[in-house]
């Protein structure tokens, strides 16, 4: 007696990687180790959490009257101003829908178990902290869990009128 388990595989090719961009320790953004990050439902943009209690929003920030060949790489850096949300951000996610007026809808969850809803839209200038708009968080008086895990996803079902976004939340 015994478990057996049977196993095919089809070859495919390697994944390409590129990098982009990166930072030395005397010019990075985060100053902590980051938790979790995730991809705009339009590939636009890059989003991180961090220990540091920060979230960015990365990308191709460059405006559309800055000429880029094709055989240049894109010039990746924040396009967002720095989201202080008060305790390490250890999941972010996007929703997979895009909201009205060319903005994001984003879940952070932080190590206390708490889940922030925020709305971010590029801007010209991401210095000032007005591209981020909070939208609403779970009720801190329940604690959500007792472990310092939180994983957060959002999902989105279109129904007739109007897509609606739900967000699922993990403590472990």
């Amino acid at each position: 007696m015994g478990i057996y388990c049977a196993c095919v595989c089809i070859p495919c090719p390697e994944p390409h990687f590129s990098l982009y961009t990166s930072t030395r320790k005397d010019t990075a953004v985060h100053t902590r180790i980051i938790w979790s990050c995730d991809w705009s439902a339009d590939n636009q943009y890059f989003v991180t959490s961090s220990r540091d209690k920060k979230v960015i929003v990365w990308g191709d920030c460059s405006s559309s009257e800055t000429s880029v060949t094709p055989d240049e790489p894109p010039v990746i850096r924040p396009c967002s101003s720095i989201l202080d949300v008060g305790d390490s951000a250890t999941a972010v996610s996007f929703c997979p829908i895009l909201c009205p007026g060319n903005s994001y809808l984003l879940a952070v969850g932080l190590e206390s178990g708490q889940v922030l809803l925020y709305k971010w839209g590029p801007s010209e200038e991401p210095a000032g902290a007005s591209d981020w708009t909070r939208y609403g968080e779970t009720d801190s008086s329940y604690p959500l869990h007792t472990h310092t895990h939180t994983l957060v996803c959002m999902h989105a079902r279109p129904t007739n009128t109007q897509s609606q976004a739900f967000i699922t939340h993990f403590s472990f």
